[in-house]
């Protein structure tokens, strides 16, 4: 019996003898992944696709320092590796997006796309890049807290040897014609013009849908004693805002701080507007200024004549749907609504509006009203016109906005979305190191023996 014993003894070390000369000829032992001590892989179970995922440099410690260029994103399927689209911005300590040191940071970002997610890999499983092997890889499990069971996957990896191998760039900005062009939409803007948002081409139909978007401040200017009543729109707002992105990489283009920023992506377009009354300041001849109301909508052009038609507008208070189609509807003003949804024959928006404000009224707008307004902007006319008003603002008023573009002629998508937003997906990273992965295989071969 001891010398049976003896033996499997001998077998274990020399099983132990080959497995550390395959770790130090940079094989792998992988004939060994069917062993009850290595987990099985998940496969990509993960819906929602049109989210970003930023993972913060303080999430990846180990490669703290490291520069920006050593570092890569990766996606596993089909026993496959593949680089996926990654953009890396850096973050300066006030917060905002900027060209820095070139080395990561606990404030920078590393963005990707879930769409690109895929399964899991082992820990065997490794890309053939010899650099990387000398430092731990990230793992990146991207999960769905409103069904955790829904999950996806991608790796960080540092080597100086590897090179970018980008297979798409999701979003560009065109200067000369002042837009911005995602996967299924593109935004544009006439900053010498007006100060909002232009136009808005959905899908592929090269046709803009929107009038464009509609700033209104009814303020009281004083002179001394004296109270002087102005209005005034995103037309006498022209050169107070510069829309040629900080930041225009593969993945997404846009930038400010982390606190008010605009990023477009793929199909979803996001802003944080931050905006403090009290800290206005009044314009020469003005001694001070009230703001009396503040209203920011969006308007649609004619759906009958940009293929948009049938439109349909929904929100919170209108779960069926109102048409869009320039004849007055009876849309409630309050509660304030937390999303909003346009559906037409070209593409379809769902945006989900955050408005907090410091003190004052906060209350819906939605005009549809095909009669021409000659004190209206852009075509004199309403149609699906809606946002938000504040009456007797103070203190700081913020709206964070996410409109997700999807395709034509959707159903009443608002309230998912909604949740996706209050329910971010979650992010872990979890670092590995190759090679160690064979060491759990130790306690299954030398189980108690002397």
């Amino acid at each position: 019996m001891r010398t049976v014993h003896n033996s499997l003894y001998l077998l274990t070390l020399t099983l132990l003898a080959w497995l550390m000369a395959e770790i130090a000829c940079g094989g792998s032992a992988a004939s060994a992944t069917n062993s009850p001590a290595i987990p099985p892989r998940s496969a990509l179970s993960l819906a929602r696709t049109q989210e970003p995922v930023v993972v913060t440099g303080d999430q990846l410690p180990l490669f703290g320092g490291a520069a920006l260029d050593d570092l890569f994103v990766y996606a596993y399927a089909g026993a496959a590796w593949q680089q996926i689209p990654f953009q890396l911005d850096e973050v300066d300590p006030s917060g905002t997006y900027t060209v820095e040191t070139g080395l990561l940071d606990a404030n920078d970002e590393i963005v990707f796309m879930a769409m690109d997610l895929d399964e899991q890999a082992a820990a065997s499983d490794w890309i053939t890049d010899t650099s990387s092997q000398s430092y731990e890889r990230y793992e990146i499990q991207v999960s769905d807290p409103l069904n955790p069971g829904q999950q996806g996957w991608a790796y960080v990896y540092r080597s100086a040897t590897l090179s970018p191998a980008l297979p798409a760039d999701y979003v560009s900005w065109d200067g000369a014609k002042q837009q911005l062009a995602g996967g299924t939409y593109t935004i544009g803007f006439s900053p010498t013009v007006h100060a909002a948002m232009d136009s808005i081409e959905l899908s592929d139909s090269g046709m803009d849908a929107l009038d464009r978007g509609k700033i209104r401040i009814a303020a009281t200017c004083w002179i001394g004693p004296i109270p002087i009543s102005q209005n005034l729109d995103e037309e006498d707002l022209v050169g107070s805002t510069d829309y040629t992105p900080d930041m225009d990489g593969p993945v997404r283009a846009g930038g400010g701080s982390t606190d008010a920023s605009s990023w477009a992506y793929h199909s979803l377009y996001r802003s944080d507007f931050t905006m403090n009354i009290n800290d206005l300041t009044p314009p020469p001849p003005c001694t001070a200024i009230t703001i009396n109301q503040v209203r920011l909508s969006s308007d649609w052009l004619d759906p009958t004549a940009t293929g948009m038609a049938p439109a349909t507008y929904y929100d919170n208070n209108t779960g069926a749907g109102v048409a869009i189609d320039g004849v007055p509807d009876s849309v409630p003003l309050i509660p304030v609504t937390t999303w909003k949804q346009v559906s037409g024959g070209q593409g379809s928006i769902v945006q989900v509006v955050d408005v907090t404000i410091g003190a004052g009224q906060l209350s819906n707008y939605y005009r549809d009203n095909q009669a021409v307004d000659p004190n209206d902007t852009g075509d004199g006319r309403s149609f699906g016109d809606a946002g938000f008003v504040v009456d007797d603002p103070a203190g700081q008023v913020s709206a964070e906005t996410l409109t997700f573009f999807l395709d034509p002629d959707q159903p009443n998508l608002g309230s998912t979305y909604r949740s996706y937003y209050e329910n971010p997906l979650e992010v872990v990273a979890s670092a590995q190191s190759y090679g160690l992965h064979y060491y759990v295989y130790l306690p299954l071969l030398l189980g108690d023996f002397p």
